[in-house]
């Protein structure tokens, strides 16, 4: 079994990036910790709270939706995470195993039913 720390943040894909912003720093007052554009060109922002809550949100593609993306959950004993994943036999999402991030690492895994999640190494990515 891996074990959970807290939920770390939610990824959502939004209509307009700029409108979400402003609406999760009014309303909860959440700061932005980090901004650029993604892997297929579109901007980004991840707004919270050190070590508290984290939001990735993603200018949409296009499409004009709005979802979760996915779920990510802070995990312990990370090095221990890819034995766990291989001997239960959950799918990894994205390529064939840790991803390294600038102060962390990740694994992406899927739940039964497509929902992706992303279990990583220190909440918030250190940020």
């Amino acid at each position: 079994m891996i074990k959970v720390n807290g939920l770390d943040h939610i990824n959502l894909q939004v209509r307009d990036l700029n409108k979400s912003i402003d609406f999760y720093k009014n309303v909860f007052g959440f700061k932005k910790v980090e901004e650029g554009i993604s892997n297929n060109g579109n901007p980004y922002a991840i707004f919270g709270r050190s070590g508290h809550v984290f939001l990735a949100m993603y200018q949409g593609r296009g499409d004009n939706q709005s979802y979760i993306n996915h779920l990510g959950f802070h995990v312990e004993e990370f090095d221990s995470v890819m034995d766990k994943i291989n001997q239960l036999g959950v799918k990894i999402s994205y390529g064939d195993g840790i991803i390294e991030y600038p102060d962390s690492r990740s694994v992406y895994i899927a739940d039964p039913d497509g929902m992706q999640i992303e279990l990583s190494e220190k909440f918030g990515g250190n940020l």
